[in-house]
Formats: C-alpha cells, sequence, structure tokens
C-alpha cells in the first residue's frame, strides 16, 4: 500500500469513529448555597442525570439538600461539595422517615455531611467530621457506603430505635470513632454487621442501656491503643468480630452479653 493510500485509510477510519462518538455531556455547576428542596411542591423524589452536576456549597448554616415528607434524592454519581473556609453545615438533611438517599459523593470540610436521612446506601464519603448523624425515629438503614474521615470525629453517629434497622457492609477509615450507635430498649436492636473499619480509636461505640447486635465486623490497621468495641452499660449483643492484626483492639473483640 502507497504512503497516500495509507494516509487515506486512516483519515476515512478517523471519520468514521469520529462520527460515531458518543457526545460528552457538560458538567452543571450548581450553587446549593440556597437550599434545594426535595418534597411534593417541588417535583417529590429527585435524580439526577449520570455524573452531569457538581453541587457547590459555602454555606455555614444551610444544607445543600433538604428531603422533605419522606422523598427521595438519588445523587447518581454526582457530587456535592463543601468550598467553604470554615466547615459547611450539611450536606443532605431529612425532615421525615422514609426518605432514601444514594449513590453519589460527598466531599469536603462538612460538619455534618448527612443528618436524619432514614436510609443512606451508596454513597461515598471524603473528609466530613462527622458523616452520617441520625436521630431516634428519622435513621433506620446505613449500608454499602465508603466513609473516609481523614482525621475526622465520628464516621456514623446514629440512635436507631427500631429493631429492624442496622449499619451494615460499609467502609469506614480515618475516624476517631468510627460507629456510635445506641439501640432499642427492649428486644433485639438493631444489627450492626459485615463492616470493615480501619484506622480507628474506638471502632464501635455502645455506651448507653440499650440494646443491639455487633456481628462480624472486620477490624484493621487500628491506631495504638484503640479499641474494637466500646460498650459501657450497652446491654448489645456482639459476636463474630475479628481483628487482622496485632494492636490491642484485637483483645476487646470478643463474645459478649453485657445485661
Amino acid at each position: 500500500m502507497s504512503h497516500m493510500s495509507r494516509n487515506m485509510s486512516r483519515a476515512i477510519v478517523g471519520i468514521i469513529f469520529g462520527a460515531i462518538a458518543p457526545r460528552a455531556f457538560a458538567i452543571a455547576i450548581v450553587d446549593c448555597s440556597e437550599t434545594i428542596v426535595v418534597n411534593a411542591q417541588t417535583g417529590g423524589n429527585s435524580s439526577y442525570g449520570e455524573g452531569q452536576h457538581e453541587f457547590h456549597t459555602s454555606s455555614t448554616t444551610q444544607p445543600c439538600f433538604r428531603l422533605e415528607d419522606g422523598y427521595d434524592l438519588d445523587l447518581n454519581g454526582n457530587t456535592i461539595t463543601c468550598d467553604g473556609a470554615a466547615p459547611c453545615a450539611a450536606a443532605v438533611v431529612g425532615t421525615a422517615p422514609g426518605s432514601v438517599l444514594e449513590g453519589g459523593t460527598i466531599d469536603g470540610d462538612f460538619a455534618t455531611c448527612v443528618a436524619n436521612v432514614f436510609e443512606v446506601v451508596g454513597v461515598t464519603f471524603r473528609g466530613c467530621r462527622t458523616a452520617i448523624f441520625g436521630e431516634a425515629g428519622l435513621t433506620k438503614k446505613i449500608w454499602k457506603n465508603v466513609l473516609r474521615g481523614e482525621g475526622g470525629a465520628v464516621g456514623i453517629d446514629a440512635d436507631i430505635n427500631m429493631s429492624l434497622g442496622f449499619i451494615k457492609s460499609n467502609l469506614i477509615s480515618g475516624y476517631a470513632t468510627a460507629i456510635r450507635f445506641s439501640g432499642t430498649s427492649t428486644g433485639t436492636g438493631p444489627m450492626v454487621s459485615r463492616n470493615v473499619i480501619a484506622d480507628f480509636d474506638t471502632g464501635v461505640e455502645s455506651l448507653d442501656q440499650t440494646r443491639g447486635r455487633i456481628e462480624s465486623n472486620l477490624f484493621c490497621q487500628a491506631n495504638l491503643g484503640a479499641d474494637a468495641l466500646s460498650y459501657g452499660a450497652s446491654k448489645a449483643l456482639s459476636s463474630n468480630s475479628c481483628c487482622n492484626d496485632e494492636e490491642t483492639a484485637c483483645q476487646t473483640v470478643a463474645p459478649f452479653e453485657n445485661q
């Protein structure tokens, strides 16, 4: 094949593949320092195009999103970022049982990334001082999330006063306390299970006189002198958790029933 023919062939291939290449979506930058409300009046459940939005806030008093009346937010791979010099207030706040937050990334120095959302699933957190906070009756299910604290205070701080509630299958690292929870006054309480917890001072903390089940968690790369479990007067049950390093945290991971 001649030099000219090869060049022509390359040009034709370039034209063909260029013609069928998918068109890239423009990223929409959204300022949510003024809260975006999700409720019946604003169209109900919200879902955004995959990877097409970046939400930015610098507010120290208002959340980026507020979920009202049990409505949901699917971030669908999009990001909420704190741009403020001081801690931003919150990324997402719920006001009633039933709301679900899923997908996406929450990034930056938020005082609390997510508060009082009934179910949080499949969200990546980076740099939040507290990633997920839940008051009694407003938070029930926290699962399949990735929490990277980068020196934060508490990964998950939730009062789950429902026996069918759970904190499970989360990857949590870089928080002084990875999980702090309160359970129920009767019954078996919520389940804290199958979480992988690393780089911590306290792995799972349950200090009040409530019930819960702490099962099959993996603790690794604990800070020196850390405790995998801290349960005080709690009536929680623990079993089948383990630690894969030689830190003192491993010594506290044993079945107990503190009744």
